[in-house]
């Protein structure tokens, strides 16, 4: 801070509450490109895009833990099998773009959408929208289920995780909320007006310019960051140092308000000075 007397802040003692006014001249530590593996995503398609977060091991999962499920419950074999599997994530995604009101709307007469309803028959639709799991209930305890409320989508949770670690980070990146738009069922649903997607699930991400999500915590109460329970810190606070964690020197984070306190900065300070940090004051 520059004064054309550059005399103190305050009283006449040149007291303010510890403050005083001088020219501030910060030290700048040099910055290189933080050194990721290099990688070449140039001849990537859409369908790469999708494998890189949603792969075979992971359908196979929703295959296995589908078929065992419905044998458990209704003593009957549900037969699905992994094309089918991805043909009925198919015909989800393609309804999401869509987006009729009623989903039988796909295969009446008047509405009937070809590529939905050649590729499955509205009976075996529902019979997996009602079907599909990612776990088995069974293997886990009432304690297992309180300490994680998404337990029950983990398996797709880790291997999205997974996708988003492989993302080339820039040097630049930046640490904020997002929602993940969701107007089902679920205890952890939020409404935050001024979003893009106001109803859903708020995430805390750490993303490219390109706007593309790196790290990602989905929010769940005071279960977010467990690691952090018996500390001082703040829902912020404990957001920013989970998702730098992984970050390599050289890089240069934005974010608001929010997620900048004074006992951030020290901390950050202390753990990580080879990571310069922005804050937007808007």
């Amino acid at each position: 801070m520059e004064a054309e007397d550059n005399e103190d802040i305050g009283n006449d003692d040149g007291q303010f509450g510890g403050w005083k006014e001088k020219d501030f001249n910060p030290d700048i530590i040099p910055f290189m490109q933080p050194l990721y593996l290099p990688f070449n995503d140039e001849e990537f398609c859409k369908i790469d895009y999708f494998r890189r977060h949603v792969n075979d091991e992971l359908m196979q999962i929703i295959v296995d833990r589908s078929n065992e499920m419905y044998l458990l419950r209704n003593g009957q074999f549900l037969n699905l099998t992994l094309p089918e599997c991805y043909i009925f994530i198919a015909i989800n995604l393609a309804m999401s773009c869509i987006g009729y009101p009623i989903l039988r709307m796909y295969w009446q007469h008047k509405f009937r959408v070809a590529f939905v309803a050649d590729h499955m028959s509205r009976n075996r639709f529902f019979i997996l929208w009602n079907s599909l799991k990612l776990v088995n209930d069974n293997d886990f305890s009432a304690e297992d289920k309180s300490k994680d409320k998404l337990w029950k989508v983990h398996p797709l949770i880790k291997e999205i995780h997974k996708g988003c670690h492989s993302i080339p980070k820039d040097q630049k990146l930046s640490i904020n909320e997002m929602i993940i738009p969701f107007t089902g069922a679920c205890g952890m649903k939020q409404y935050s007006p001024g979003k893009l997607n106001p109803t859903g699930l708020k995430t805390f991400v750490l993303a490219n310019p390109t706007e593309e999500v790196c790290v990602f915590d989905i929010y769940q109460g005071a279960t977010t960051y467990p690691f952090y329970a018996d500390t001082s810190f703040g829902l912020g606070e404990k957001a920013v140092l989970a998702l730098r964690e992984d970050l390599l020197p050289g890089h240069i984070i934005y974010c608001d308000r929010y997620f900048t306190t004074e006992t951030l900065i020290v901390e950050l300070k202390k753990q990580r000075p080879d990571v310069r940090w922005y804050i937007d004051e808007e």
